[in-house]
């Protein structure tokens, strides 16, 4: 079975940027939902919208308090690097986060801080940056798909 994980970043307290992103997840029907930061709470929303709402992992980001900056995910023979990417130095590059993606043995790191979406393979390592639902580079509001089925890891970009 396909996992399908709904990845959000850098909502800033713009929780009618996360409503509209509301029936695009009606019909993806994601497994899980990872938050990464910048906005801690902001997707409780979803609890009330999404009848059959999935688990929601969350990471702090740098004008998050409280709780944790990174969170390794297992699923489906695909471990999961989570953080919002201020710890990392993104923003400079993302050599940092490879590494440490690298050494909590990860096949897949995801990031936001930059607001800029990302999806690139460096190596073995597939990282993915799902921009931002409120404070996009472009003014377009993003949140991205994480497809992992038998090992296999696939990100795609999502517009609300």
């Amino acid at each position: 079975m396909t996992e399908r994980i709904a990845v959000f970043s850098d909502t800033h307290g713009n929780r009618a940027a996360v409503l509209a992103a509301v029936p695009v997840l009606r019909s993806l029907k994601p497994t899980r939902i990872v938050f990464l930061g910048d906005g801690m709470g902001d997707l409780a929303i979803l609890n009330a919208e999404l009848p059959d709402c999935p688990p929601i992992d969350e990471v702090c980001g740098n004008v998050d308090a409280g709780g944790d900056l990174t969170r390794v995910i297992e699923c489906d023979g695909v471990r999961i690097f989570a953080t919002h990417g201020h710890r990392y130095h993104v923003k400079e590059g993302t050599g940092t986060l490879l590494y440490a993606a690298e050494e909590a043995q990860c096949t897949v790191a995801l990031y936001g801080h930059t607001h800029v979406p990302n999806v690139e393979r460096i190596g073995g390592l597939l990282l993915l940056n799902p921009g931002s639902m409120s404070r996009a580079f472009d003014r377009v509001p993003r949140f991205a798909l994480l497809s992992v089925e038998k090992g296999r890891a696939e990100g795609y970009l999502m517009q609300v």
